[in-house]
C-alpha cells in the first residue's frame, strides 16, 4: 500500500515528465531537420558516414526515438564516467562488506 502523498507525487512527476518530452521530441525533429537540409544544400549529407546519416534521418521523423537514445546514451555515458564511486556506494551499502573487512595486521614477531 502506497500513501495517498507518494500517489500525488508520482502522477503529478509522470505528467510533468510526458509533458517535456512531447515538448522536446518535436524540437529534436526540427532541429534534424534543419541539419539536413543545410548538409544537402552544401553537399555535406552525402559525405557523413553512414550511421550518422541513418541516425539524423530517422530522428527528423521520429523525436521521442532520438530523445530515448540520447538519455540512454548519456546514461551509459555517465555510468562509464563514474562507475568507481557507483560500485563504491554500492560496496558501502553491501552486507557482504562485513565479511570480507579489512584483515588484522599480524602482530610483530622481534
Amino acid at each position: 500500500h502506497v500513501s495517498p502523498i507518494v500517489k500525488t507525487i508520482d502522477n503529478e512527476t509522470r505528467k510533468k515528465v510526458t509533458k517535456a518530452r512531447e515538448g522536446i521530441a518535436p524540437l529534436l525533429e526540427n532541429l534534424a531537420s534543419s541539419f539536413i537540409e543545410f548538409a544537402q544544400k552544401n553537399n555535406l549529407f552525402d559525405k557523413l558516414p553512414q550511421f550518422i546519416s541513418t541516425q539524423l534521418t530517422r530522428a527528423a521523423e521520429d523525436g521521442q526515438w532520438a530523445l530515448d537514445n540520447l538519455f540512454y546514451g548519456y546514461l551509459a555515458l555517465v555510468v562509464v564516467l563514474f562507475r568507481s564511486t557507483i560500485f563504491r556506494i554500492i560496496w558501502f551499502f553491501c552486507p557482504l562488506r562485513l565479511f570480507f573487512g579489512k584483515k588484522k595486521p599480524a602482530p610483530k614477531k622481534h
